[in-house]
């Protein structure tokens, strides 16, 4: 006999993925739970405690967010990332190297403000999951759409600490942009 399909899955109902919450040591999301149609990657919305690292998100972590591994207390701390989220916030990241030669503290700041959206253990108190959606590869709730809040002096140093590279590059317009995306708290 053929394979039974999947039950589909109830509609989603946004309301009740809002990050409830907004506490140190909580996370927004967590994992990733499917793919978007063009192929990238969905987060979890998952408003769960922060965790200790495996020896691979140790190892992944030092490699490619030494600044937070070291804030957090390296295998003492909790983060609210996996494995896979840092793989892929390293594939990201690194897009951005070229824009940035000459200016190491502009790629450090951006590496570092990306590894503190997907891993810091304190996630929820500057993010918050505002719709979800059905991943496109399989129909698993993940996250549309979310809210980040940071303060204008920390949006404003990372602009500053890009601003003389980024002037000469295309990049001034993604970091432009990045920033009218934020909020105070």
């Amino acid at each position: 006999p053929p394979p039974v399909p999947p039950p589909v899955p109830p509609p989603v109902d946004p309301r009740s993925w809002v990050t409830k919450t907004h506490e140190p040591g909580y996370c927004a999301l967590y994992d990733i739970c499917g793919h978007r149609k063009d192929g990238d990657v969905l987060p979890c919305p998952n408003n769960t405690k922060a965790q200790p690292p495996s020896d691979v998100l140790a190892k992944k972590l030092q490699a490619t967010c030494p600044s937070l591994w070291s804030e957090q207390g390296g295998a003492a701390g909790h983060y609210c990332c996996t494995p896979q989220q840092v793989d892929k916030l390293a594939t990201d990241t690194s897009k951005v190297a070229p824009f940035t030669v000459g200016c190491p503290a502009c790629l450090h700041n951006f590496i570092q403000l990306w590894c503190v959206l997907t891993c810091s253990p304190d996630q929820a108190t500057f993010l918050n999951v505002t719709s979800v959606q059905l991943a496109a590869d399989n129909n698993v709730t993940a996250v549309q759409q979310v809210d980040i809040w940071m303060n204008q002096d920390f949006t404003d140093d990372l602009y500053n600490s890009c601003k003389v590279q980024v002037s000469r590059q295309r990049l001034c317009v993604q970091i432009s942009r990045t920033r009218s995306f934020t909020h105070s708290k």
